[in-house]
């Protein structure tokens, strides 16, 4: 089909055309020497191959950067959760009167699991003056839950909890909740589903309004105006 004196040209060109590193001297090299480069680049030096086993090492860009974690937020100390009554003032209903309860209290069947609404440590098992048996679990950074009253408990004393985790059993129908920062009392509800250390500063802030307001009690209720005659 092509003439004989034509078939080594036709076989350069082709060569070069289909880009064969053996179609030319100069740029040959330089091709090979590119292409050794990039593939020492792509598998390794020899110490890698050892390294890995002869398997090309994977080149990660966000090795050694630690991926951001949600902190767990605190949680009811029962499953089933039936607020009765609420951190603050109330009145008594047998006398009248105002009174100021630090507690938050969730009626309870008896024998239901109190769970510790955050992690921290059992930092007390003791009971009062009635007999009735507390928990209390230290959340760090000054934050204290204390729960109660339990017919039984399930941890003890120094024991690392998690949210969740059962730290009694409950001894009646109502389950009372007291939280504090610093030792002051705060109201249970705003430190309950959120992280208990996302803003201590402001939680703190709050336990100091919280102490003031309850060192000023409300003014006792005026009695009913009389009924006219008329």
């Amino acid at each position: 089909m092509f003439p004989s004196s034509q078939p080594a040209a036709f076989g350069l060109c082709l060569a070069l055309l289909l880009g064969c590193p053996s179609a030319g001297s100069g740029g040959s090299g330089a091709q090979q020497g590119e292409t050794a480069s990039d593939r020492a680049d792509t598998v390794g030096t020899g110490e890698d191959r050892a390294e890995f086993g002869n398997a090309a090492p994977t080149r990660d860009p966000f090795a050694g950067i630690e991926s951001l974690r949600p902190r767990a937020s605190s949680g009811w100390p029962l499953e089933n959760v039936d607020p009765e009554r609420y951190f603050g003032w109330h009145i008594d209903p047998t006398t009248g009167d105002y009174r100021h309860s630090d507690a938050l209290i969730l009626t309870s069947d008896p024998g239901a699991f109190v769970l510790a609404i955050a992690d921290g440590r059992v930092a007390a098992l003791e009971r009062d003056e009635a007999g009735r048996l507390w928990v209390t679990v230290d959340h760090g950074t000054g934050i204290e839950s204390r729960s109660g009253p339990l017919g039984d408990a399930l941890v003890h004393v120094g024991l690392a909890v998690r949210r969740g985790s059962s730290l009694g059993l409950a001894g009646g129908r109502r389950l009372e909740l007291y939280t504090t920062v610093d030792g002051v009392a705060v109201a249970p509800l705003w430190l309950l589903r959120q992280p208990l250390t996302r803003w201590p500063t402001l939680v703190r802030a709050a336990a100091n309004a919280a102490a003031a307001e309850a060192a000023q009690p409300p003014p006792a209720p005026s009695p009913p105006a009389p009924a006219s005659d008329g």
